[in-house]
């Protein structure tokens, strides 16, 4: 029984007047993000080049394949360090074997929600259900239960939204697995060190360019499944082999049904452009802004 079960299970017990509303993404790993489509009608849509029959997160080309270095059977784990001890969460190493083959994962583990020092989730809920409308009543009311399921929801809504990033091709580290409190992923890396984020290295000018290019193309990517990252910075983005990865996707918002999807959009790119300004990239960030939008199925939001 997966948690979202269970929380359903607990509803049915609870009485209609402790049912409240809260807006929150929730998704287990075996149910797709299904996607309302945006207040415009049929024709608006059409327009737009949308289809109007069936949005959803998923239906996007891109990497499909799960990666041949995954172990999923008959495996032993051991941890082998912490990579990073976080405000919200810890991330540990994790050596994963079946027979001769190993792989390793950074697995994710989020605080208790009382713990955890980010208090803007409200701020990434405006606008947005969880698809199930049970548990959507069951927030809005503020009642015991709705405590419970926001308890889960901040870690376990990571990894559906890191599936759909991948999918896209954007550079993120594979979702291996949801677990009850984050989620395993992909370790980039190598076990003498994890790799270290952009806010903690120098680039050269033309390694820095690149990495600018790389960046931006994955934030189109992202926009072409709705996705906005939504806390774009140089602490979430890391940099190994040449190559930026991003990173921490719990606060990623659908740019058609969050009411601040735009604004964040823009935030994430003046972030980027901020940064990598330092090191010489010359980049106005309200042309690219323009560019991307442009570019991007929902144009006629911006």
């Amino acid at each position: 029984m997966t948690i979202k079960d269970e929380l359903a299970r607990d509803l049915e017990q609870q009485p209609e007047a402790e049912i409240w509303r809260e807006d929150e993404q929730f998704g287990a790993d075996d149910d797709p993000i299904r996607k309302r489509q945006p207040q415009r009608d049929d024709d608006w849509l059409v327009e737009a080049g949308l289809d109007t029959e069936d949005v959803h997160l998923e239906g996007v080309e891109g990497a499909e394949e799960e990666p041949s270095w995954v172990i999923r059977n008959h495996y032993t784990e051991e941890e082998l360090g912490t990579i990073k001890s976080g405000k919200e969460a810890d991330v540990v190493l994790v050596r994963r074997a079946s027979g001769p083959r190993s792989c390793l994962l950074a697995v994710k583990r989020y605080r208790p929600r009382a713990q955890r020092a980010f208090r803007r989730e409200e701020d990434y809920r405006a606008g947005q259900g969880t698809g199930d409308e049970r548990v959507d009543r069951a927030l809005g009311k503020r009642t015991r239960f709705g405590r419970q399921v926001l308890e889960y929801a901040w870690a376990y809504r990571e990894f559906p939204l890191m599936r759909t990033a991948w999918r896209t091709g954007a550079r993120v580290p594979y979702p291996v697995e949801a677990l009850s409190e984050g989620l395993a992923m992909q370790y980039i890396g190598n076990e003498e060190a994890a790799a270290p984020r952009l806010a903690e290295i120098r680039l050269s000018g033309e390694e820095a360019q690149r990495a600018f290019e790389s960046v931006i193309l994955d934030i189109r990517k992202l926009l072409d499944a709705y996705l906005v990252h939504g806390d774009l910075s140089a602490y979430n983005v890391l940099y190994w082999d040449g190559r930026p990865w991003l990173i921490d996707f719990p606060q990623a918002v659908d740019i058609a049904r969050s009411q601040r999807g735009i604004e964040f959009l823009r935030r994430d790119i003046h972030n980027v452009c901020k940064h990598f300004a330092r090191w010489g990239v010359d980049a106005d960030e309200g042309a690219l802004f323009d560019d991307v939008m442009r570019d991007s199925p929902f144009a006629w939001l911006g």
